[in-house]
């Protein structure tokens, strides 16, 4: 069996031919909208969804068209959204919304 060599250092490795890399020194990415990383919602209705925005922005949770949380993205554009979600026999559309 042969043993495995360690990754070479970082800095010893050439860069790819190719385009430089772009500017480190910009802003962040944009955002067309709110976007969700996380839904959990829990038999008895109870949610946490938790995404990114425009730092700063405001947020709303919609079910199926209704308000069901508002609040701000931080500074670096995360929220947390904890709210009671009603129990339904159908599915539902969840979805965000920023201004």
């Amino acid at each position: 069996m042969a043993a495995l060599e360690p990754d070479p250092d970082p800095a010893a490795v050439p860069a790819p031919d190719g385009p430089e890399r772009p500017d480190t020194d910009f802003e962040g990415p944009s955002f067309a909208g709110p976007s969700i990383d996380l839904a959990r919602i829990e038999a008895d209705g109870s949610a946490l969804v938790g995404g990114r925005g425009r730092p700063g922005a405001e947020i709303e949770l919609l079910v199926d068209g209704r308000v069901l949380w508002q609040g701000a993205a931080g500074p670096d554009g995360s929220f947390a959204a904890l709210f009671d979600l009603p129990a339904s026999p159908i599915a539902r559309m969840l979805w965000l919304r920023s201004s």
